[in-house]
């Protein structure tokens, strides 16, 4: 095509290239020694899928929840829910008070609260009485509408363990907080306690943060069992279909499976588990080592071996492709990087092990995979000049030329995409719903949304109380405090059901006045307040205050799941509870809705530090490679272009910025960049050997579009596999990468290409001038 000499590498490279070539075994072996010391590790690699994983790590009021659970009891529970014509039904109370008692005697369970396993106090006289609200299931139908009239009118039953209609009544089975492993093991107990009940025709519905790991779990399970073999597959089937070599295939498949191995192994000899995020480091890691593979397979020319050795022809092709092929694991590794100072654990994992993973795929394409091609004859692995017939480099011809034929419509076009994107990307909802990260068709999500709708909301918010003096909190003044900031959260909307000390204290002055419903209110009195804690004796107060009565709390539940309704709820309760607080009393509101809304804050703000980080980080390592700062903002023109295009697409379909998407932007920038630097650098290196601009565009268009155009194909089979997913964030995640990759060959192919034509219509257009 020209007949100017060809570019000289760096002293270095030709010193790696050289290396590699000339001590093709050492260098394999040695590599192949890295890789089986990694692999050694990944029988221990462990599994470690939490809720806590995808909330602010550190946060002040996550941290004071967190020990709320080790200080009260019955703290983390889940709920068993069903419906039944009548709950009061003697058949149906016998089943509940069956379920309870299996499920009581279980070894993981403190706990277990239900119609048949709930305490009620009965007034007699000037005293009352504290038993089982049902100790034995009567048969006598008046027994029994008795016992449903009483459930429906206590305040501490109703939409607690009974529905308001009497139709819906639920199971609490209370657990330790820190569970680990044992929660999968006490659900399929509790499954299995349910079965026989399940085959006479009742429907369950298991609902709570213990159950909604055991649903990450699973998820999690069922992808790292698709990701894998079924990305491999296509990985390779996509390999197969650009470069129709088995020899080629079978040096892409162990590359790229030691690759993905020693990513595993290295977080397993780290000693960090995996959660549903980092999950998807499996086929990301995969698509980008065959990328990386695919650059040094297309540059495998025939014509560099004849007259040659297949030494030098092997380092021809390495002095031509190491140094871009360093860059870009490098910028995509600082990509991926970014992550790692983000707030939220499952965001971080993933940005670390994604990060080492191209570091593996860097070693094992150019220190294993390159040196065994001088294993096979290189007519056998080689490609003759035929291949340029084929689809990918015709396409290539097709739109180069293209574009120089009407850059200024091209460009005009794309700035209107950006546009366009930029207004879209206004309406980008920042919103963390855990219930959402399960397909609607999943029983943790079919559970959660039959809870909330039939009983009451799953979504929790707490009130604090501490204070420095033990029995603070049994003086009537702090009760009746604590009372009036109870009734005004429950007057928010999106409030559902709030309990504390004070509704026990109430409903025990009720019942010490002979179940007088006009004495439904707070004792006057310390005395009194002393005297009916004695009478009661039971640890159903536990749950709400201490035994030294210097810290308690409200339990409030919200039916509202997101984080973005969650936070206008928190910020009403706040504010209507702010001038009834006392200074001398540490008030603080904390729990599961405030989690998510901080997580959902944290994920704006992170994502932005994100971007600025690994945008800045690549301008300057381009800035420093290209000697040009200019050329260096440049670069990152059309690499911006589909971020942008991402941000405006999810605003334009409303998905949410929540913890999968929050890993787009950061990593995609890492990953898009690569073929943009393909190509400057070599751009660079034949302006340097004195190509005129336009022909140096047009050698280096059908050297390296070719292959990246290959590669960008071969990366969307890895994340087109994220589709198939069981949880939602990684599907999201999926998804929008492959409009990512997508949009990003469109801003080098077609946005970077009609910049440098306008570019180099206006200099002709000086020059002649």
């Amino acid at each position: 095509m020209t007949d100017l000499p060809h570019p000289e590498p760096p002293l270095w490279v030709r010193f790696l290239a050289r290396l590699i070539s000339a001590r093709a075994f050492a260098t394999g072996l040695a590599i192949l020694a890295m890789g089986f010391f990694f692999c050694f590790h990944l029988p221990r690699l462990e599994n470690r899928p939490d809720v806590d994983d995808f909330i602010v790590e550190k946060d002040p009021d996550h941290l004071l929840a967190k020990q709320m659970e080790d200080v009260f009891s019955r703290d983390d529970f889940f709920l068993i829910v069903f419906q039944a014509p009548d709950v009061f039904a003697a058949p149906v109370l016998s089943m509940i008070k069956s379920i309870s008692d299996a499920v009581e005697n279980l070894e993981d369970v403190r706990d277990v609260v239900s119609l048949t396993h709930v305490n009620d106090m009965v007034g007699t006289g000037d005293d009352f009485v504290v038993d089982r609200f049902i100790g034995s299931v009567p048969s006598d139908p008046a027994a029994l509408r008795s016992l449903k009239e009483r459930a429906l009118a206590n305040p501490l039953f109703l939409k607690n363990i009974i529905s308001t209609d009497g139709d819906t009544t639920a199971i609490a089975v209370y657990v330790p907080n820190q569970m680990g492993e044992r929660r999968a093991a006490l659900m399929r107990e509790i499954r299995d306690i349910l079965a026989p009940w399940k085959a006479q025709g009742w429907e369950f519905h298991l609902a709570g943060w213990p159950v909604t790991n055991v649903a990450l779990v699973e998820a999690m399970d069922a992808d790292m069992k698709k990701f894998f073999p079924i990305s491999f597959v296509l990985v390779l089937a996509t390999t197969w279909w650009i470069f129709r070599n088995g020899r080629l295939l079978l040096l892409a498949g162990l590359s790229v499976t030691l690759t993905v191995a020693s990513t595993l192994g290295l977080a397993a000899f780290l000693k960090l588990p995996l959660n549903n995020a980092s999950a998807a480091v499996i086929p990301i890691v995969l698509a980008l080592a065959t990328a990386d593979l695919t650059h040094l397979f297309s540059h495998l020319d025939i014509r560099l071996v004849r007259g040659g050795d297949r030494r030098a022809a092997l380092r021809a092709v390495l002095e031509q492709i190491l140094f871009p092929c360093l860059l870009t694991s490098v910028n995509t590794a600082f990509g991926f990087a970014s992550l790692m100072w983000n707030r939220v654990p499952a965001i971080r994992d993933f940005g670390g092990l994604a990060a080492a993973g191209m570091f593996f795929e860097f070693l094992f394409t150019f220190g294993l995979a390159a040196p065994l091609l001088l294993a096979f004859k290189p007519e056998t692995v080689y490609r003759d000049e035929r291949h340029v017939e084929r689809a990918i480099p015709r396409f290539v011809r097709f739109v180069h030329h293209a574009v120089f034929r009407s850059p200024g419509r091209i460009l005009a076009l794309c700035l209107s995409l950006l546009a366009l994107g930029s207004w879209a990307s206004g309406r980008l909802l920042v919103d963390t719903d855990l219930t959402k990260y399960f397909w609607p068709s999943h029983p943790n999500r079919q559970a959660m949304v039959f809870v909330r709708e039939n009983l009451t909301g799953i979504n929790t918010l707490e009130i604090s109380f501490r204070s420095p003096d033990n029995n603070t909190f049994r003086d009537p003044a702090q009760l009746r405090r604590i009372e009036e900031i109870q009734k005004r959260a429950l007057s928010v909307p999106g409030v559902d059901t709030g309990f504390s000390v004070v509704d026990y204290l109430k409903e025990m002055n009720k019942s010490f006045h002979n179940e007088d419903p006009g004495r439904y209110r707070l004792p006057e009195t310390r005395a009194k307040v002393d005297q009916f804690l004695l009478l009661y004796g039971a640890d159903d107060l536990d749950e709400y205050v201490t035994p030294g009565w210097n810290w308690t709390r409200i339990r409030l539940r919200l039916v509202k799941n997101g984080s973005h309704e969650s936070k206008l709820v928190i910020e009403e309760v706040k504010k209507k509870i702010a001038d009834v607080l006392d200074p001398a009393v540490d008030t603080r509101v904390v729990g599961g809705a405030l989690d998510l809304a901080k997580t959902a804050h944290v994920l704006v703000t992170d994502q932005v530090k994100n971007i600025a980080s690994a945008v800045g980080t690549i301008w300057v390592v381009m800035a420093l490679v290209l000697r040009s700062p200019l050329m260096a903002l440049l670069f990152l023109v059309p690499n911006l272009f589909p971020i942008v295009l991402n941000f405006g697409l999810m605003g334009a379909l409303n998905i949410p910025l929540n913890t999968g998407t929050s890993l787009i932007a950061a990593a995609a920038f890492g990953i898009i960049v690569d073929d943009t630097v393909h190509f400057f650098v070599r751009l660079r290196e034949w302006r340097a050997a004195g190509a005129p601009f336009r022909q140096a565009l047009e050698i280096v268009t059908f050297e390296k579009n070719e292959a990246s155009l290959s590669s960008a194909i071969i990366l969307c089979s890895g994340f087109a596999v994220l589709l198939l997913g069981e949880f939602i964030p990684v599907v999201h995640f999926g998804l929008l990468n492959l409009f990512v990759l997508g949009s990003g060959m469109m801003g080098d192919m077609f946005f970077l290409k009609s910049l440098f034509a306008v570019g180099a219509r206006w200099r002709e257009r000086i020059h002649r001038g």
